[in-house]
């Protein structure tokens, strides 16, 4: 009986390593999860994580320093590019392998070798829209420039250094989770990185929706709704500006423009730009602030995730003195400041991509029609792995436009939905700005550089894609603002609908010449500002955009501005907490006015009484604060989805245009819901309407007590896991912010890095991450900023020369010798 029991516990014992060795769908494999030597108990670390002393990292060509501070932030000192960079990709590793890998393979369209069949449309949606194809040109561009060449390669080679250090009981845990292993790093894989972050900050302008629209209403009844001229802006280059160049000749609008092209499917975009990627910068000049220098400040509008989009670092070598935020796979300081200036960006969000209807000779796609003559199609193929051992292999068709992304239900993923709801329709090449070859990695490295205003200038100069508003500040005195990209030469209304791809007319190849795109250098009133609205105003001559962000938080930062005259570091992070909403001021005593109050329920009257008693600040504990949004949300639903429902769902108008219909005097058809014969819908009607169905949803989600409806628990803000992995979160954050408000807080997404800077002789910087310096959720810096930033309290970043660091309290010190 003994022996049989043995055999028994050995048969089992077997079947259970077995099980739990191997990964089944979701569920990670348990055994080596568990595994007390290399599973996740590996990954738990101490509050000093490092010991002071020698370090071997492979490659490098003379002595390394890296001091790391008490917040995890490496200081690195090196005596060439070569090692600044090799060290920069060795420390970044150390801190963030999973995540720099697992981002260029989700770039790449290689997801489903680790996750399996379930990420093929994504990957397959990422080779169509020519991802990987881009990034092999951007390599090609980085080569012919000797320092991004030099960074990158150094770079990569730092990443392989630190690979070779681990073992598997070494890797994040997230490779334990997901199952699989690190592979080498190569500059490839940075050039993939930087054209995720291109296509993240393009905004989609639902040119397909906006085409099935035009086909609805016609152009003058559409532009009332999205109009192309708003007639109350806050531009970012203060009206009145002169524009004192030789304007180049405008392309004429063709006469068919305002004809609808409409394709009849379209692929679903599995993954799509969030709509509210954006930004606040500013500087404010010396004449303005108690020190006498100028103080500039910055805050990007991104997903948040753990680990942060961003990672601080400190970079010195000869020549180069930087401190702010880098992005993990990529060499440099993107955002941040050195001994002479500093720089800070928003988004553009210019139209720089489009879609054109491409027609075919015939069904081997081997052949288009443009300009009256056949041409000939490129195709790229491209093989898809997936973890099964499976494979699949697409064809691209390759116009001069761009990629042909999506050519009907045979070419879809399985889990494809065959109804336009995002960005690709069927037939129509997609011509974007970042296919073209660029090097914007060179910009950020010669700003890490950069001396003087006029330095800044030549280094923004060559950058192409995503633009972005460039703000500057030096030691100097000055402050500036650049609108910076290659902006397109486009006739007005150019790409705001589906274009035809037979018509040169509708082609797009000339740019807006460098020196003329909208900028300004230290203007009368003292500061220079952007949050992502209008570049500029009418007097502009070239067409930009027309869908801009709302005048809101440029508006309320300016306020803001015009009032300081002693301003300090302090002041600035004040104004990147505030929380004013200008469209409650707008909007909300009318709306509250138009509610019949005698349809509405004695709860409902006290809710209306909160709402119209709030204070117009988006603070946590305001209840009034729940209830605008709320009933926001269900006006603007109500108002527009009997009219502006297309295939890719509701198109909403700017609020603005809401908001306009609300105080008109007069009633606006679209108050009149078409669904509905039997009568007609009044603006107080569908005021109440949406009042009623607020109060409702929010009982419904909080409960019946308007106590339990304040806004940072509605709200709820959050730091979810880069892949959502539940436990490595953080959520309900007790902070205020929201949609159109200075402090863009809202669910998952809101200010990603917030640094204020004073341009002193020697320069003072501030600045925290929504999370920690490591990718380690067992680690006390995966989330040790995060109090200091939501708090607006930004601890200093110390520019400090590496005998003064050496003096702070510090975690441990490295020295790296030549080898």
């Amino acid at each position: 009986m003994a022996k049989v029991k043995q055999v028994l516990t050995l048969i089992i014992g077997t079947f259970l390593i077995l099980i739990l060795n191997n990964k089944i769908e979701d569920v990670p494999p348990l055994g080596k999860l568990l595994n007390p030597f290399s599973g996740f108990w590996a990954n738990t670390e101490s509050k000093n994580p490092f010991e002071s002393g020698e370090v071997r990292i492979e490659g490098s060509r003379d002595e390394i320093r890296i001091i790391w501070d008490d917040r995890l932030i490496p200081h690195i000192y090196a005596n060439n590019d070569h090692d600044l960079f090799l060290a920069q990709g060795y420390v970044t590793a150390q801190l963030r392998l999973w995540q720099m890998e697992f981002q260029t393979h989700f770039a790449a369209g290689r997801l489903c070798e680790i996750v399996g069949e379930k990420a093929l449309q994504i990957d397959e949606f990422q080779r169509r829209i020519g991802m990987p194809w881009s990034a092999h040109k951007t390599m090609e561009e980085v080569q012919k420039d000797d320092l991004t060449w030099t960074a990158i390669k150094a770079y990569s080679l730092g990443v392989n250094a630190y690979l070779e250090t681990l073992d598997e009981e070494d890797y994040p845990l997230e490779y334990k989770i997901l199952d699989y292993s690190p592979e080498p790093w190569t500059p490839y894989k940075t050039a993939l990185f930087l054209k995720y972050m291109s296509w993240d900050l393009t905004e989609d302008k639902e040119d397909f929706a906006k085409s099935e629209l035009l086909g609805k209403y016609g152009y003058d009844i559409f532009q009332s709704i999205f109009p192309s001229d708003h007639k109350d802006v806050e531009p970012i280059i203060p009206s009145g500006t002169p524009f004192e160049f030789d304007t180049l000749k405008i392309p004429e609008q063709p006469s068919n423009f305002k004809n609808p092209i409409l394709p009849v499917t379209g692929m679903e975009a599995p993954i799509k730009p969030h709509p509210d990627n954006g930004s606040n910068n500013w500087a404010v000049s010396g004449s303005r602030t108690k020190s006498g220098s100028p103080i500039l400040a910055n805050d990007p509008h991104l997903n948040q995730r753990l680990p942060s989009i961003w990672m601080l670092i400190h970079l010195n070598a000869p020549g180069v003195n930087s401190f702010g935020a880098s992005f993990p796979g990529s060499p440099g300081v993107i955002l941040g400041f050195n001994e002479k200036v500093s720089w800070g960006s928003t988004n553009v969000g210019p139209d720089i991509m489009d879609w054109y209807k491409i027609e075919f000779r015939d069904e081997s796609m081997e052949e288009y029609l443009y300009d009256g003559e056949w041409l000939r199609t490129e195709f790229i193929k491209e093989k898809i792995r997936i973890r099964d051992g499976k494979e699949k292999e697409i064809s691209i068709p390759i116009t001069h436009f761009g990629p042909v992304a999506y050519l009907g239900k045979e070419n879809e993923a399985p889990i494809t939905i065959p109804r336009y709801k995002g960005i690709a329709p069927d037939g129509f090449a997609l011509k974007w700005a970042a296919h073209e070859p660029s090097n914007e990695l060179a910009t950020f490295l010669r700003l890490n550089r950069a001396r003087n205003y006029d330095e800044c200038v030549e280094a923004i100069s060559t950058y192409v894609c995503p633009s972005q508003n460039f703000v500057f500040a030096t030691t100097e005195g000055d402050i500036a603002l650049w609108v910076i990209g290659k902006l397109p030469l486009k006739w007005k209304d150019q790409g705001k609908f589906l274009l035809d791809g037979k018509d040169p007319s509708h082609l797009w190849d000339e740019r807006i010449p460098f020196d003329q795109n909208p900028h300004i250098k230290n203007p009368a009133r003292g500061y220079v500002s952007s949050a992502n609205q209008h570049s500029a105003d009418s007097t502009y001559p070239y067409y930009i955009q027309w869908d801009y962000d709302p005048y809101m938080r440029g508006r309320r930062i300016n306020q803001i501005l015009s009032e300081m005259n002693n301003a300090s570091p302090k002041d600035l992070m004040d104004l990147q907490l505030d929380t004013k909403n200008l469209l409650a001021e707008k909007a909300l005593d009318a709306m509250v006015k138009s509610v019949i109050k005698d349809d509405l329920t004695d709860p409902e009257l006290e809710a209306l009484s909160l709402v119209s008693s709030w204070n117009r600040f988006m603070d946590p504990e305001q209840v009034g604060a729940s209830l605008f949004v709320f009933w926001w949300e269900y006006l603007e639903r109500k108002l527009w989805e009997d009219d502006l429902i297309t295939q890719s769902g509701l198109v909403k108008p700017d609020p603005l245009i809401t908001a306009d219909m609300i105080l008109d005097s007069t009633e606006a058809p679209w108050f009149d819901d078409q669904k509905t014969d039997d009568q007609t819908e009044t603006r107080a009607f569908v005021i109440t309407r949406s009042f009623k169905l607020a109060t409702k949803e929010l009982v419904k989600r909080f409960g019946e007590d308007p106590n339990d409806w304040n806004w940072s628990k509605v709200n709820n803000p959050s730091v979810p896991h880069l892949a959502e992995i539940p436990g490595m979160g953080i959520y309900g954050l007790p902070i205020g912010g929201g949609k159109h408000i200075v402090n863009q807080q809202q669910h998952k997404h809101g200010p990603s890095w917030r640094m204020v800077v004073e341009m002193k002789e020697e320069p003072e910087g501030y600045g925290a991450i929504p999370g920690g310096q490591s990718g380690n959720p067992g680690s006390f810096y995966y989330s040790n900023l995060l109090e200091s930033w939501y708090s607006g309290d930004l601890p200093r970043l110390k520019l400090l020369k590496m005998d003064e660091l050496e003096e702070e309290k510090n975690l441990a010190t490295w020295t790296i010798s030549k080898n």
